[in-house]
């Protein structure tokens, strides 16, 4: 009696494993699709969230800064037109990795932002005010740092 138990587990395991090795191989495969589909989703939400983070600085500038509009929409004309030429020239297979934000700017972008945040969580207008024009330079810095990346990739082409 003990055999036939032990035979039966045995056979049990050689039905079961190979469907215990799919079910495996399923779920690796629905993780693929789910990151495949995710990073597509997060381009297009990066995407949408630019329009809403554009116009939100719109609003801000217009509200405590209006005479910083038409250098702010400038600038952000510039980037868009920097972007469109950057993703044109990564269909291309360009080398782009000297257009990494430097050190400096990541670091004068993060503390901006942590004061923005703060003054916005205050309703501290004053700070805000202080604030936005330094955001304008922060981009229009990017900007060209960028463009002058660009030319350098342009000229070694």
């Amino acid at each position: 009696m003990k055999w036939i138990n032990i035979l039966f587990v045995a056979i049990f395991l050689m039905i079961a494993s190979p469907f215990n090795t799919l079910a495996e191989d399923i779920d690796e495969n629905k993780v693929e699709q789910e990151k495949c589909y995710s990073e597509q989703e997060l381009s297009h939400m990066h995407k949408a969230m630019r329009v809403h983070i554009d116009y939100y600085y719109e609003l801000l500038i217009n509200k405590y800064r209006p005479e910083l509009m038409e250098d702010w929409k400038e600038s952000v004309r510039d980037r868009d037109a920097i972007l469109k030429k950057i993703k044109e020239l990564s269909k291309e297979g360009a080398d782009l990795t000297s257009l990494q934000p430097t050190e400096q700017w990541k670091t004068k972008h993060e503390e901006y932002q942590e004061s923005f945040l703060e003054a916005i969580k205050n309703r501290d207008n004053e700070k805000i005010k202080t604030i936005l024009p330094l955001f304008l330079q922060l981009q229009q810095m990017w900007n060209d740092s960028q463009r002058e990346s660009l030319q350098r990739i342009n000229d070694n082409n």
